[in-house]
């Protein structure tokens, strides 16, 4: 795994062991050259990126390089229950891709949400739940459009009164 520029901060591998991803922040300019950074810090922070990597299990021989704007650090990435998608999240953005060809489905920037996980309805190829900041909790459903832009859904979800109770009943500070 060495053809990332940064270290890697995720990891994944589709469900039927083809391929493996791995992710790292990427920034277009050199570190050695920091006279340039520190001089344009706002062209540098339209410059943030994400490298993506799709290896082959088999050879370890590289798939496709990816690149994820506008995209410091990619904290989830996950393959649908199918391995037909690919999920990137980083701060606030989220891209779908098809992992037939790693082309790009579907594109969020600055979402209303803080995602730290998902997890794929194992049933159901184009729901997931996600979790996030402020007690996030949501269903999101994928929908592909054959002709049209294919678009993600959000419903949030209300934390039942059970798991309320038992997050009380823990006393999480360390002694």
């Amino acid at each position: 795994l060495c053809s990332h520029n940064a270290d890697i901060t995720v990891v994944c591998q589709r469900n039927d062991q083809n391929h493996m991803c791995s992710a790292s922040a990427y920034s277009l300019f050199n570190s050695t050259n920091s006279s340039i950074a520190d001089s344009t810090k706002s062209i540098q922070q339209e410059s943030q990126q994400s490298q993506i990597i799709i290896w082959n299990c088999e050879n370890f021989d590289i798939v496709a390089n990816l690149v994820q704007k506008n995209a410091s650090n990619i904290t989830c990435m996950k393959y649908s229950t199918d391995d037909r998608f690919l999920i990137t999240i980083s701060e606030q953005n989220l891209i779908v891709w098809k992992s037939f060809d790693y082309t790009q489905l579907l594109s969020i920037e600055n979402l209303n949400y803080t995602i730290y996980d998902l997890i794929w309805n194992p049933f159901k190829c184009n729901e997931m739940i996600i979790c996030g900041k402020n007690k996030l909790l949501a269903v999101c459903y994928l929908e592909e459009k054959p002709l049209q832009n294919s678009s993600l859904r959000f419903s949030e979800l209300d934390i039942p009164i059970i798991i309320r109770e038992v997050i009380k009943s823990f006393n999480f500070i360390l002694k």
